[in-house]
Protein backbone atom coordinates (compact mmCIF):
# COMPACT_ATOMS: atom_id res chain seq x y z
CA UNK A 1 0.00 0.00 0.00
CA UNK A 2 1.49 3.82 -0.91
CA UNK A 3 1.65 5.27 2.25
CA UNK A 4 -0.35 9.12 1.48
CA UNK A 5 1.49 12.22 2.18
CA UNK A 6 0.63 14.04 5.07
CA UNK A 7 0.86 17.18 3.85
CA UNK A 8 2.95 19.54 1.88
CA UNK A 9 2.12 22.66 2.50
CA UNK A 10 1.71 24.37 6.49
CA UNK A 11 0.57 27.09 7.51
CA UNK A 12 0.93 28.46 11.16
CA UNK A 13 -0.42 31.14 12.88
CA UNK A 14 0.88 32.46 15.01
CA UNK A 15 1.20 35.44 17.80
CA UNK A 16 4.33 37.34 18.62
CA UNK A 17 3.26 38.83 22.02
CA UNK A 18 2.65 35.21 23.69
CA UNK A 19 5.68 33.09 24.77
CA UNK A 20 3.76 29.80 24.03
CA UNK A 21 5.72 28.16 21.78
CA UNK A 22 3.35 24.45 21.50
CA UNK A 23 1.66 25.65 18.45
CA UNK A 24 4.82 26.79 16.34
CA UNK A 25 7.07 23.90 17.47
CA UNK A 26 3.99 21.55 16.41
CA UNK A 27 4.12 23.09 12.57
CA UNK A 28 7.74 22.68 12.27
CA UNK A 29 8.60 19.46 13.58
CA UNK A 30 5.47 18.24 11.21
CA UNK A 31 7.06 20.01 8.64
CA UNK A 32 10.57 18.85 9.43
CA UNK A 33 9.28 15.16 9.84
CA UNK A 34 7.70 15.09 6.04
CA UNK A 35 10.37 16.59 4.48
CA UNK A 36 10.13 16.26 0.89
CA UNK A 37 9.99 19.80 0.10
CA UNK A 38 7.16 20.62 2.22
CA UNK A 39 6.00 24.59 2.39
CA UNK A 40 5.92 25.90 6.12
CA UNK A 41 4.71 29.48 6.08
CA UNK A 42 4.30 31.84 9.72
CA UNK A 43 1.71 34.26 9.47
CA UNK A 44 0.86 37.13 11.81
CA UNK A 45 -1.66 40.02 12.25
CA UNK A 46 -0.06 43.01 12.03
CA UNK A 47 -1.85 46.69 11.35
CA UNK A 48 0.68 47.74 8.39
CA UNK A 49 2.57 50.11 10.66
CA UNK A 50 5.63 48.15 11.30
CA UNK A 51 6.31 45.16 9.77
CA UNK A 52 7.72 42.51 12.69
CA UNK A 53 9.64 40.00 10.89
CA UNK A 54 12.52 40.25 13.48
CA UNK A 55 9.80 39.23 16.43
CA UNK A 56 8.73 35.98 14.57
CA UNK A 57 9.40 32.39 16.02
CA UNK A 58 13.23 31.76 15.27
CA UNK A 59 13.65 28.56 12.83
CA UNK A 60 17.09 28.35 12.97
CA UNK A 61 17.16 28.55 17.18
CA UNK A 62 14.39 26.28 16.87
CA UNK A 63 16.23 23.81 14.64
CA UNK A 64 19.44 23.91 16.12
CA UNK A 65 18.32 23.05 19.66
CA UNK A 66 16.70 20.08 18.34
CA UNK A 67 20.05 19.09 16.59
CA UNK A 68 18.41 18.98 13.08
CA UNK A 69 20.52 22.03 12.34
CA UNK A 70 24.65 22.45 13.63
CA UNK A 71 25.08 25.36 15.48
CA UNK A 72 25.13 29.05 13.85
CA UNK A 73 23.23 27.52 10.67
CA UNK A 74 22.76 29.43 7.28
CA UNK A 75 18.86 30.03 6.31
CA UNK A 76 19.63 27.48 3.10
CA UNK A 77 20.17 25.09 5.71
CA UNK A 78 16.56 24.58 7.07
CA UNK A 79 15.68 23.69 3.01
CA UNK A 80 19.38 22.09 2.33
CA UNK A 81 19.43 19.87 5.47
CA UNK A 82 15.60 19.40 6.15
CA UNK A 83 14.16 19.80 3.26
CA UNK A 84 11.40 22.63 4.32
CA UNK A 85 10.72 25.82 2.51
CA UNK A 86 10.36 28.43 5.51
CA UNK A 87 8.53 31.97 5.05
CA UNK A 88 6.98 34.33 6.68
CA UNK A 89 3.92 36.96 6.28
CA UNK A 90 1.89 39.33 8.00
CA UNK A 91 -1.89 39.62 7.60
CA UNK A 92 -4.28 42.82 8.20
CA UNK A 93 -5.78 42.14 11.83
CA UNK A 94 -8.36 44.48 11.62
CA UNK A 95 -10.01 42.02 9.48
CA UNK A 96 -8.19 38.47 10.40
CA UNK A 97 -10.63 36.34 9.40
CA UNK A 98 -11.26 37.61 5.42
CA UNK A 99 -6.91 38.83 5.35
CA UNK A 100 -6.14 35.00 6.09
CA UNK A 101 -8.82 33.60 3.54
CA UNK A 102 -7.43 35.78 0.94
CA UNK A 103 -3.71 34.25 1.57
CA UNK A 104 -4.97 30.92 1.81
CA UNK A 105 -6.21 31.47 -1.57
CA UNK A 106 -2.94 32.75 -3.27
CA UNK A 107 -0.94 30.62 -1.15
CA UNK A 108 -2.71 27.30 -0.82
CA UNK A 109 -2.12 25.02 2.35
CA UNK A 110 -3.11 21.98 3.52
CA UNK A 111 -2.95 21.84 6.40
CA UNK A 112 -3.49 24.58 9.06
CA UNK A 113 -1.87 24.43 12.78
CA UNK A 114 -3.71 27.24 15.11
CA UNK A 115 -3.39 27.26 18.92
CA UNK A 116 -6.48 28.29 20.59
CA UNK A 117 -8.47 29.88 23.83
CA UNK A 118 -11.23 30.57 24.82
CA UNK A 119 -10.41 33.57 27.13
CA UNK A 120 -11.05 37.25 26.16
CA UNK A 121 -8.28 39.65 25.79
CA UNK A 122 -6.86 38.17 23.27
CA UNK A 123 -6.45 38.22 19.18
CA UNK A 124 -9.46 36.78 17.70
CA UNK A 125 -7.63 34.34 15.95
CA UNK A 126 -7.03 32.27 18.87
CA UNK A 127 -10.88 31.88 19.64
CA UNK A 128 -11.85 28.68 19.16
CA UNK A 129 -14.85 29.92 16.79
CA UNK A 130 -12.46 31.49 14.89
CA UNK A 131 -10.10 29.15 14.10
CA UNK A 132 -12.94 26.65 12.82
CA UNK A 133 -14.68 29.06 11.19
CA UNK A 134 -11.49 29.89 8.53
CA UNK A 135 -10.66 25.80 8.79
CA UNK A 136 -14.67 26.12 7.67
CA UNK A 137 -14.24 28.38 4.69
CA UNK A 138 -11.04 27.27 3.25
CA UNK A 139 -12.24 23.57 3.78
CA UNK A 140 -8.86 22.82 4.95
CA UNK A 141 -7.27 20.66 7.40
CA UNK A 142 -6.53 21.99 10.96
CA UNK A 143 -4.65 21.33 14.03
CA UNK A 144 -5.88 22.75 16.20
CA UNK A 145 -3.86 23.14 20.19
CA UNK A 146 -5.46 24.42 23.13
CA UNK A 147 -3.25 26.67 25.60
CA UNK A 148 -1.31 25.21 28.02
CA UNK A 149 -1.03 21.55 26.43
CA UNK A 150 1.85 19.76 25.63
CA UNK A 151 0.95 18.12 22.59
CA UNK A 152 2.39 15.16 20.93
CA UNK A 153 5.61 16.69 20.03
CA UNK A 154 8.86 16.36 22.32
CA UNK A 155 9.71 19.88 23.34
CA UNK A 156 13.35 18.91 24.15
CA UNK A 157 13.80 16.54 20.77
CA UNK A 158 11.52 17.84 18.39
CA UNK A 159 10.30 13.90 17.87
CA UNK A 160 6.61 13.17 16.91
CA UNK A 161 5.19 11.24 19.91
CA UNK A 162 1.05 9.72 19.31
CA UNK A 163 0.54 6.60 20.83
CA UNK A 164 -3.37 6.97 21.16
CA UNK A 165 -5.23 8.43 18.47
CA UNK A 166 -9.38 8.67 18.65
CA UNK A 167 -11.16 8.79 15.72
CA UNK A 168 -14.97 9.87 16.08
CA UNK A 169 -16.68 8.27 12.97
CA UNK A 170 -20.21 7.97 11.75
CA UNK A 171 -22.05 7.00 8.47
CA UNK A 172 -22.02 10.60 7.58
CA UNK A 173 -19.19 12.06 6.99
CA UNK A 174 -17.42 9.20 6.04
CA UNK A 175 -14.25 8.91 7.37
CA UNK A 176 -12.02 7.94 4.01
CA UNK A 177 -10.04 10.78 4.74
CA UNK A 178 -9.34 10.65 8.02
CA UNK A 179 -8.18 7.23 7.39
CA UNK A 180 -5.97 7.83 5.28
CA UNK A 181 -4.40 10.71 6.97
CA UNK A 182 -4.14 8.88 10.20
CA UNK A 183 -1.82 6.14 8.62
CA UNK A 184 0.20 9.46 6.79
CA UNK A 185 0.45 10.83 10.50
CA UNK A 186 1.51 7.48 12.02
CA UNK A 187 3.99 6.59 9.41
CA UNK A 188 6.09 9.71 10.56
CA UNK A 189 6.05 8.71 13.92
CA UNK A 190 9.02 6.65 15.72
CA UNK A 191 8.52 3.09 15.37
CA UNK A 192 6.14 2.05 18.22
CA UNK A 193 2.73 1.30 16.79
CA UNK A 194 -0.45 4.06 17.10
CA UNK A 195 -3.32 2.67 18.12
CA UNK A 196 -6.31 4.11 16.58
CA UNK A 197 -9.63 3.70 18.29
CA UNK A 198 -13.01 4.29 16.38
CA UNK A 199 -15.76 5.62 18.15
CA UNK A 200 -18.90 5.48 17.25
CA UNK A 201 -21.82 7.24 19.04
CA UNK A 202 -24.67 5.47 18.86
CA UNK A 203 -26.34 2.14 18.18
CA UNK A 204 -24.16 0.29 15.38
CA UNK A 205 -20.41 0.98 14.46
CA UNK A 206 -20.54 2.16 10.93
CA UNK A 207 -18.34 0.16 8.04
CA UNK A 208 -15.06 1.82 8.14
CA UNK A 209 -12.27 0.65 5.72
CA UNK A 210 -8.80 -0.22 7.97
CA UNK A 211 -6.10 -0.63 5.87
CA UNK A 212 -3.50 -3.07 7.19
CA UNK A 213 -0.85 -1.37 7.96
CA UNK A 214 2.18 -2.00 10.66
CA UNK A 215 2.16 1.59 11.53
CA UNK A 216 -2.06 0.79 13.00
CA UNK A 217 -3.57 -1.17 15.58
CA UNK A 218 -7.10 -0.55 15.08
CA UNK A 219 -9.85 -0.93 17.98
CA UNK A 220 -13.30 0.39 18.21
CA UNK A 221 -15.65 1.55 20.91
CA UNK A 222 -19.65 2.17 20.68
CA UNK A 223 -21.27 4.77 23.11
CA UNK A 224 -24.39 5.72 23.82
CA UNK A 225 -25.43 9.36 24.96
CA UNK A 226 -24.61 13.16 24.19
CA UNK A 227 -21.63 13.34 21.20
CA UNK A 228 -19.24 15.53 22.51
CA UNK A 229 -19.51 14.31 26.32
CA UNK A 230 -18.79 10.76 24.63
CA UNK A 231 -15.88 12.32 22.50
CA UNK A 232 -14.30 13.85 26.07
CA UNK A 233 -14.67 11.03 28.35
CA UNK A 234 -13.16 8.25 25.60
CA UNK A 235 -10.43 10.35 24.85
CA UNK A 236 -9.42 10.67 28.46
CA UNK A 237 -9.61 7.14 29.18
CA UNK A 238 -7.30 6.69 26.70
CA UNK A 239 -4.68 9.19 27.77
CA UNK A 240 -5.35 9.97 23.74
CA UNK A 241 -2.57 11.93 22.23
CA UNK A 242 -4.96 13.08 19.01
CA UNK A 243 -8.44 13.24 18.19
CA UNK A 244 -9.21 13.09 14.62
CA UNK A 245 -12.60 14.28 13.35
CA UNK A 246 -13.72 13.80 10.19
CA UNK A 247 -15.74 16.88 8.71
CA UNK A 248 -18.24 17.58 6.06
CA UNK A 249 -19.13 21.45 6.02
CA UNK A 250 -22.58 21.71 8.50
CA UNK A 251 -23.49 18.00 7.45
CA UNK A 252 -23.37 15.11 10.06
CA UNK A 253 -23.85 14.38 13.80
CA UNK A 254 -19.55 14.34 14.28
CA UNK A 255 -18.77 17.45 12.21
CA UNK A 256 -16.12 18.68 13.99
CA UNK A 257 -16.67 22.47 12.44
CA UNK A 258 -19.73 23.12 13.77
CA UNK A 259 -19.70 25.35 16.68
CA UNK A 260 -21.84 23.51 18.89
CA UNK A 261 -19.78 20.25 18.53
CA UNK A 262 -16.50 21.52 18.22
CA UNK A 263 -16.43 24.66 20.13
CA UNK A 264 -16.93 22.06 23.33
CA UNK A 265 -14.33 20.21 22.20
CA UNK A 266 -11.79 22.44 21.71
CA UNK A 267 -12.43 24.21 25.19
CA UNK A 268 -11.87 21.20 26.91
CA UNK A 269 -9.92 19.18 25.36
CA UNK A 270 -6.72 17.31 26.84
CA UNK A 271 -5.36 16.85 23.74
CA UNK A 272 -4.65 18.01 20.25
CA UNK A 273 -7.69 18.16 17.69
CA UNK A 274 -7.19 17.58 13.88
CA UNK A 275 -9.81 18.47 11.48
CA UNK A 276 -10.05 16.59 8.23
CA UNK A 277 -12.46 17.79 6.09
CA UNK A 278 -14.42 14.38 3.85
CA UNK A 279 -13.81 15.58 -0.84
Amino acid sequence: MAIPRFASAIAHITDLERDDPVAFRHALALAVAIGRETELVLLHGTDGKEDGFEHFPAIRQQLEAWGRLPANSAKTDVYDLCQVAASKSLFDYKDPLQSLKRFLIDNPADLLVMETEGRTGIPRWLHPSFSERLARDTRTMALFIHRGTSGFIDGDTGEIRIRRILLPVDSNPAAAAAVRKVIALAHLDQPPVVEVTLLHVGERMPDVHRPNDFCAAWYEEVRQGDVVTSILSVAKELSADLIVMPTQGHQGILDALRGSITEQVLRRAQCPVLAIPEP
